[in-house]
């Protein structure tokens, strides 16, 4: 199969829309309101935190909000000269992987954001922020996700099951698999 052809190139894959059971937009905002409107997305890697967040971006910038996002790399302990600068806003702040910054570099987000209307980060535990939301994830929404991108019912909790939880790789897994088809 030609990648371009392929319901699990990473074209689709970011087109989903974050989902989870009794998850509700309204919500999460109350949740982060009452954290004083700065809070974390909690969860394993591959469980949607990072489609939750930009989701967020999304609707926020949509409704016309000043919203800066910053992607860490792996492995980077502290912000870099640019990240800084961009947080110097009265805006609201999203930035995926936090988990990656050091004691120094999480102390320097929350002091380089203290006039932001907002902050969310991503990270893989708890800690520096208050949690507003944990991102589940089940063999189900799995199911539900590759139903969305082929629109066939597939049992996925094998590939659930295989990859502990992380949907991220289930869906690579399925991208593969796809891919050898054409090769076959």
């Amino acid at each position: 199969m030609k990648a371009r052809d392929n319901p699990f190139r990473s074209e689709c894959v970011d087109a989903l829309a974050y989902r989870a059971p009794g998850f509700d937009w309204q919500a999460l905002e109350l949740r982060l309101a009452a954290a004083g409107g700065r809070g974390a997305i909690v969860g394993p890697e591959g469980h949607g935190k990072t489609t939750l967040l930009l989701d967020w971006v999304k609707r926020r910038r949509d409704e016309g909000a000043e919203v800066i996002f910053i992607k860490l790399a792996t492995n980077q302990r502290r912000l870099t000269a640019p990240q800084r600068e961009l947080l110097a806003t009265t805006g609201f702040v999203f930035v995926d992987s936090a988990e990656q910054l050091g004691w120094l570099g999480r102390r320097e987000l929350l002091r380089l954001t203290a006039r932001a209307s907002g902050l969310v980060v991503t990270t893989h535990r708890p800690g520096c922020l208050p949690t507003v939301f944990t991102c589940p994830s089940s063999p189900q929404l799995l199911d539900e996700l590759v139903r969305e991108l082929t629109g066939d019912d597939t049992d996925c909790a094998s590939s659930w099951y295989r990859h502990r939880g992380n949907v991220r790789l289930a869906l690579r897994e399925f991208y593969d698999q796809n891919a050898a088809k054409g090769n076959a």
